[in-house]
């Protein structure tokens, strides 16, 4: 299985939801499902995600007041066995990866944000990964989005989870 993973998509106007669609086309079409880790900022992001594939979405400290109202502040998702947190992230970015691992408990996977920097490792037989931001320069000067692929075993367990990190 094959997930797409973005964050941080900050879309405000038009021709950020124009960007966005363009990213979301080149990138994520084939994917099995999306999931957005917050700042999304506009709800009319979820849309654009939703036409390619199945997407779960969580909010973010800069989503807009209507776009907080819908989504959850943190969730768990399933796919092809293995269970991944999604949750957006807070503060500054040194020690963001050891926060949010102490929101979840028994997950194989943790997918934030909020820093805007790209990060995939493991960190306690949990990976940890962050797939920047496609779209906003703020703390980083590479954009990217990122990949989970997953094996499942026989026995429709979480065989095995790595991250992949793609520039744009």
């Amino acid at each position: 299985m094959r997930v797409g993973i973005i964050s941080d998509t900050h879309v405000k106007n038009k021709e950020d939801l124009k960007r966005l669609e363009e990213i979301v086309n080149h990138y994520f079409v084939g994917v099995d499902m999306i999931l957005h880790a917050g700042d999304m900022v506009d709800l009319r992001a979820l849309e654009i995600l939703r036409r390619v594939a199945q997407t779960v979405a969580v909010r973010g400290n800069m989503d807009f007041p209507e776009t907080k109202q819908v989504l959850p502040e943190k969730t768990v998702v399933e796919a092809a066995g293995c269970k991944i947190g999604l949750i957006h992230g807070w503060s500054p970015a040194a020690g963001l990866p050891q926060r949010v691992r102490k929101e979840f408990k028994n997950v194989d996977c943790i997918v934030f944000g909020h820093s805007h920097e790209a990060f995939n490792r493991d960190i306690d037989g949990v990976l940890l990964f962050n797939p920047g931001s496609p779209m906003d320069r703020a703390f980083n000067t590479q954009n990217s989005v990122g990949f989970l692929n997953i094996n499942q075993s026989a026995e429709e367990r979480c065989d095995k989870i790595f991250g992949e990190i793609v520039k744009i």
